[in-house]
């Protein structure tokens, strides 16, 4: 998946040849992602930072009291996004349920460009959930 992701951002151009992601994984209370977390990762923008909040509680199903967090990052830190799964155990489980896109070419990547190839790629691309745009909507 790495690979992946690393070949679509050379392709679109936006990356240096070289280009190196980097994945991070652990468990998060849920009280502690949709504070702290998002509020240092966010920074000051306080507008976006509470539509973000504010969809992962309305559109996302309920969640369990932790989370478990996949944040891929940029190589200089900077975050692209972030994939959330569900910690309950249960026969219905459906791990992965959302994700925050930290910009708009990782809502471009996830979206448009990964769904097609998941019928014509031989690796198994996941299904990412529900998104959510955690980027301040462009100006028209």
């Amino acid at each position: 998946m790495a690979t992946l992701l690393s070949q679509i951002l050379q392709h679109l151009g936006t990356a240096a040849p070289s280009c190196n992601l980097v994945f991070g994984s652990r468990f998060i209370a849920l009280t502690d992602y949709c504070g702290s977390e998002l509020g240092r990762t966010l920074g000051l923008d306080s507008s976006t930072l509470a539509r973000v909040r504010l969809t992962l509680l309305e559109d996302c199903p309920p969640m369990s009291l932790h989370l478990g967090l996949v944040r891929i990052s940029l190589a200089d830190s900077t975050p692209f996004v972030d994939i959330l799964f569900d910690t309950t155990d249960s026969d219905r489980n459906h791990p992965v349920f959302a994700h925050l896109s930290y910009s708009p070419l990782a809502a471009q990547v996830i979206e448009e460009i990964l769904p097609p190839l998941r019928s014509s790629s031989k690796i198994e691309i996941p299904e990412f959930g529900i998104a959510v745009r955690a980027f301040a909507p462009i100006a028209a």
